[in-house]
């Protein structure tokens, strides 16, 4: 629960919760009975391992939280004083998300959550020093040796290289041997793709039997459309591919977190204005509607945060959207005849979303709001980068929601 809930939403409780469990401190996780000196330490190894938790306010012995679990007596200004440390005493500075949990009897827990870093290494003493986690719990941080620290730079080109190669190459490759085994033709659509892997992926975080569990018992779009297909087992995964109608849909999920959707866009007759209409005129081309990849990217977000609250895990992830072989094709902009973005056409092969887009924080991005406006940010790119400007005072989440129940509610019908 501390490792995927809301930092701001922990509770006094839920912390005695967690530690009524009995849970080993370890690589990724730490009891403090009060504030130390060697905080800087614990925060810096964490950034440069495989991130973790600290709880402040927890006797241990041996690694195991020992109850009474009462906390620390409260003071103001306890997670400003973690925010000095971080900028005072590591370099660069890492920056955790702390919670001061709510009082009961003037006590409180402090926790501290912190990333795997994409910053390594990060030095404390004066630039000096830089540690990494051990997972033993009497040297539960060591001085990173010259080999450690060149380990610390390859280990995050080597997770880079591995991140790309199963974003680019082991999804393409299995979707095509897949369609190979089932016969199908090339498709003449347009093509849709969504990726997220961790940021720096380097070891199994679920396994693929759990993978096929989660596909089998969430209502959540937009796995919920593959409960009924058929699952071929992959290296490290499982993938799934539906056709209707020569309308192709793809799902494939591994255990370093992969999770991968390709699906083809119907193209469709271009749609006259209501000028043209009027004047009579005829238009030439193909039109995608827009409202299927907000769809899309909305149930796919909305899949992310359940599936890596689900498995458990927290940290940076890199997302990719790519919409290929869309030249010379028009949004569909209408929803019950209303305009939601201006007309244009595309004058590009293929969109990538933006680097700017790519990283994103999983722990922040189970917050709503956060979700929706990088949906809509997301959502303007493309419609911007086919050719159309949109309208900001209706170009909304509640608004394109709203627009795409009711096409939802008309393909139903």
């Amino acid at each position: 629960m501390l490792y995927v809930k809301k930092i701001n939403e922990i509770t006094f409780q839920d912390v005695q919760n967690f530690c009524y469990q009995k849970i080993k401190e370890n690589e990724i996780l730490e009891y403090k009975s009060d504030f130390t000196k060697n905080l800087d330490k614990v925060i810096s190894a964490m950034a440069n391992t495989y991130g973790g938790i600290i709880i402040i306010g927890i006797e241990d012995n041996d690694g195991f939280p020992q109850p009474p679990f009462d906390g620390i007596d409260f003071v103001s200004g306890l997670a400003e004083r973690i925010t000095q440390i971080d900028i005072s005493n590591i370099y660069p500075p890492v920056f955790p998300e702390i919670q001061v949990c709510l009082l009961e009897n003037n006590k409180t827990f402090v926790v501290i959550r912190i990333s795997e870093s994409n910053a390594t290494p990060h030095y404390i003493k004066q630039k000096t020093r830089a540690y990494v986690r051990t997972g033993n719990v009497c040297t539960p941080e060591k001085i990173a040796n010259v080999n450690e620290l060149e380990w610390l730079r390859n280990r995050r080109q080597k997770a880079i290289n591995f991140r790309e190669s199963i974003l680019k190459n082991n999804a393409d490759m299995h979707f095509r041997n897949i369609r190979r085994v089932e016969r199908l033709s090339p498709f003449p659509y347009s093509v849709f793709s969504m990726s997220i892997c961790p940021l720096y992926p380097s070891k199994s975080i679920v396994l693929a039997q759990k993978i096929e569990d989660i596909l089998s018992h969430t209502n959540t779009l937009p796995i919920i459309i593959y409960r009924n297909r058929i699952y071929y087992p992959i290296p490290y995964g499982l993938a799934t591919l539906g056709v209707s109608q020569e309308i192709f849909d793809y799902l494939e999920i591994n255990e370093f977190g992969l999770i991968s959707i390709k699906r083809n866009l119907k193209r469709e007759k271009r749609s006259p204005t209501q000028e043209q209409a009027e004047d009579g005129e005829s238009v030439n081309g193909n039109e995608i509607r827009f409202i299927e990849i907000f769809n899309g990217i909305s149930s796919f977000f909305e899949f992310i945060n359940y599936f890596y609250e689900t498995i458990g895990w927290h940290g940076y992830c890199k997302l990719q959207i790519v919409v290929e072989n869309i030249l010379g094709i028009s949004l569909n902009l209408k929803v019950n005849n209303e305009m939601f973005l201006s007309e244009g056409i595309s004058i590009i092969e293929k969109y990538i979303l933006p680097e700017k887009f790519e990283v994103i924080s999983i722990p922040k991005f189970r917050d709503l709001n956060i979700r929706e406006n990088f949906l809509i940010n997301i959502s303007s790119n493309i419609a911007w980068a086919l050719g159309s400007r949109t309208e900001p005072k209706i170009f909304t989440a509640e608004n394109l929601k709203r627009y795409a129940q009711i096409e939802t509610a008309k393909n139903i019908r």
